[in-house]
């Protein structure tokens, strides 16, 4: 078993600016141990904080994390899109 446990890192993009992003460390139960990471998935604080939360409360498996971030991104695109749309008409 598993839990997730939120990650800070300071990059520097392509552009020279700096930035501070999160990520998702996967450690295990047991004993403890990060076992693997994604890091650079979210820029805000809450929203990654809410999102190991709900990963965390349903006990997602490290084998679908990639599946799940990647739905995430999709849905949040989507509701962006619709947000953007509601402010023009």
């Amino acid at each position: 078993m598993v839990y997730y446990r939120l990650n800070v890192k300071r990059f520097l993009s392509e552009d020279k600016i700096r930035y501070t992003a999160y990520g998702i460390n996967v450690i295990r139960r047991d004993n403890g141990e990060c076992i693997g990471c994604v890091d650079d998935v979210f820029i805000d604080r809450e929203n990654a904080l809410r999102f190991i939360e709900k990963i965390n409360r349903y006990r997602l498996s490290p084998l679908h994390l990639m599946d799940v971030i990647e739905d995430e991104f999709a849905l949040i695109t989507k509701c962006n899109k619709t947000v953007e749309k509601q402010g023009q008409g």
